[in-house]
């Protein structure tokens, strides 16, 4: 199932009914929606929030391969940035001692199974897998 969405911030809540109906089709255990919203949400808003010159929607897709739920996000006109491959943010430290930004992802990355990123010309692509076990 897939749907285009603007790219905006206040595009969340129909992306997040968009989510919802799909789980809801799908029968998927409520234990896994905060992780299948929590990643959405951060992976949508930096979408949104780091190519804000773009007018391009963003297209969003899930899928069930038996006990795999695949979330992609697609952004059409998009500067390569793999956001798989951004760097672990140090929680052990002091607030003050920490860098800003990156918790979001990283949180994401632990709620996911797996994430994969592609890029070709603008199109780039970000695929987060999660278990339904």
């Amino acid at each position: 199932m897939q749907k285009r969405f603007p790219r905006a911030f206040d595009a969340l809540a129909d992306v997040f009914r968009f989510a919802d109906d799909f789980l809801a089709v799908e029968q998927v255990d409520p234990r896994h929606h905060y992780a299948v919203h929590f990643a959405l949400e951060e992976v949508f808003t930096n979408l949104v929030k780091y190519n804000p010159g773009s007018r391009q929607e963003i297209l969003v897709g899930l899928d069930r391969a038996s006990d795999r739920l695949l979330i992609t996000l697609t952004d059409f006109d998009a500067t390569p940035y793999d956001m798989t491959r951004a760097p672990e943010r140090r929680t052990d430290v002091s607030i003050e001692e920490r860098q800003p930004g990156g918790l979001g992802l990283q949180l994401t990355r632990r709620l996911m199974d797996d994430m994969d990123y592609e890029s070709n010309g603008r199109q780039s692509r970000i695929t987060l897998t999660r278990m339904l076990r």
